[in-house]
């Protein structure tokens, strides 16, 4: 059997000259990444397309929504009963019920038109 020999220098590659210099050049000082606009041809989703979400998606968001209403609901309420406040703090607690109410309505509603 005969056994090959690669020169190697003291820097520790092999050969006279290193084939990879992905690290060993100094970046260009002249670079900036594109502008979105200039980025053409890239969707973002398929929401755009035409293609609406699915009844199991619309199903999904309808009970996400009924679980974060009930979550901010009986944490407002705990809130109340540990604070122990007078009783004019029930109107900005319903108020609160009811723009989350509202917000959630509309995001449902926004979300669940078939296209």
């Amino acid at each position: 059997m005969s056994q090959q020999q690669m020169p190697y220098n003291e820097g520790g590659q092999r050969g006279s000259e290193s084939t990879y210099k992905g690290y060993e050049e100094a970046p260009p000082t002249n670079y900036a990444p594109p502008a979105p606009w200039e980025m053409g041809g890239q969707k973002i989703s398929g929401l755009g397309m035409g293609h609406g979400i699915t009844a199991g998606q619309r199903l999904m968001l309808a009970i996400a929504s009924i679980f974060a209403w009930i979550i901010v609901l009986f944490g407002l309420i705990g809130v109340v009963i540990e604070t122990h406040p007078q009783n004019w703090v029930v109107i900005p607690v319903t108020f609160m019920m009811i723009l989350l109410t509202v917000f959630l309505s509309i995001i449902n509603y926004v979300f669940s038109r078939v296209r």
